[in-house]
């Protein structure tokens, strides 16, 4: 029995190395390949019946989301005051609080979620972004307001985005809200507490590592600071092998971990939550970005919006950590809207070079 797991793990491995090598060597937009591959992987998986231990998928998902986390909140930083810091946070809070009532509420009625808890989570998750996808894709057509926009906004939304999507999930496993009255599980309250310290703790160790080493390593992955990487050869060998760790870890989530409905009407009901939140970030874009953003500046910037391994990671902890139908759902659901948002912001990536302009 374990020679037989080594021997599947082995051959699901080299997929995703595969796909990694074959991005590399053509710079292609790497998580659309690999989602595309694990969504095919997961069928196949589904059809044969292959399992793996749940086990193995907390330990990874515990390790993976502790060094997100931590590689994420190493990146803010708590004073700055430059221009781009200052608005991009603004219209982010405001697309966190809307899409907490307006996506959240699309999705409760698209999904029917008793726990409106549930609905939040995914909610709040969609309204961060990434910044990964433009690394591999060719920039230089972007005006530097855009270019900059895009880059603050994909470090502050993600950092506010993930920590509220987290203290939603608590109270999501911890509160059972019925027609008259809300059950309190003091258990599972427990269990997400220690779950919320321990990810509080990290917020805090990854914001004084920024404060007091920025200086030392400009860099987005200031975790490497800590394992004495100097060189910058070095440094970046070792931030491809971590983001290429990550990619893969997300691969065996989807094959093994996700069960991805066979259903058309749940993408379908996937594309309309999608759609409503590309509207309310287009409205909170439009009315809160200051003036020398032009319309079609604020047009691009609401199209550029896509998602990455910060949500998924999120989604498959949540999903291990505490199994059930509604986790299932709010997995599937964000593996599918990750997937529009890549395909969408590519899109606008190809074509908006024509009319970005200042």
């Amino acid at each position: 029995m374990i020679l037989q797991y080594i021997s599947m793990l082995a051959l699901v491995l080299l997929i995703p190395t595969l796909v990694l090598y074959l991005c590399k060597k053509y710079n292609g937009p790497t998580i659309l390949y690999l989602l595309l591959a694990a969504l095919v992987s997961n069928r196949v998986v589904s059809l044969i019946g292959i399992e793996i231990p749940q086990l193995l998928g907390k330990v990874l998902i515990t390790v993976a989301i502790a060094i997100l986390l931590f590689e994420i909140y190493s990146r803010v930083k708590i004073k700055e005051h430059d221009f781009f810091y200052s608005h991009v946070l603004r219209a982010h809070l405001i697309l966190l609080v809307i899409c907490s009532f307006v996506i959240a509420f699309v999705i409760h009625k698209l999904f029917a979620f008793q726990n409106f808890f549930y609905s939040l989570i995914p909610a709040v998750l969609f309204a961060g972004t990434s910044y990964i996808l433009f690394e591999t894709q060719e920039r230089k057509w972007f005006v530097t307001k855009l270019n900059s926009f895009l880059e603050t906004e994909a470090i502050l939304s993600t950092a506010l985005s993930l920590a509220v999507a987290l203290i939603f999930s608590a109270f999501a496993v911890s509160i059972t809200i019925g027609k008259n009255n809300a059950v309190l599980y003091v258990p599972f309250m427990v269990y997400f507490v220690k779950v919320i310290v321990g990810i509080g703790t990290g917020i805090v160790i990854g914001l004084i590592v920024s404060k007091y080493f920025s200086n030392l390593l400009k860099s987005r992955y200031l975790f490497l600071f800590l394992l004495a990487v100097k060189h910058k050869e070095e440094h970046q060998k070792f931030s491809s092998i971590y983001n290429n760790l990550l990619y893969i870890f997300i691969f065996l989530f989807i094959s093994f971990y996700t069960t991805m409905p066979f259903e058309l009407i749940f993408y379908g009901k996937a594309l309309i939550v999608f759609l409503a939140y590309l509207l309310v970030r287009f409205i909170v874009l439009a009315l809160f970005l200051p003036a020398d953003y032009t319309m079609k500046n604020k047009i691009v910037l609401t199209f550029i919006m896509p998602k990455e391994m910060e949500i998924l990671i999120v989604g498959f902890f949540l999903l291990l950590t505490q199994a059930s139908a509604a986790f299932l759902a709010i997995n599937s659901l964000i593996v599918t809207v990750t997937l529009y948002s890549i395909v969408v912001s590519l899109i606008a990536m190809r074509f908006s070079k024509f009319h970005a302009k200042a």
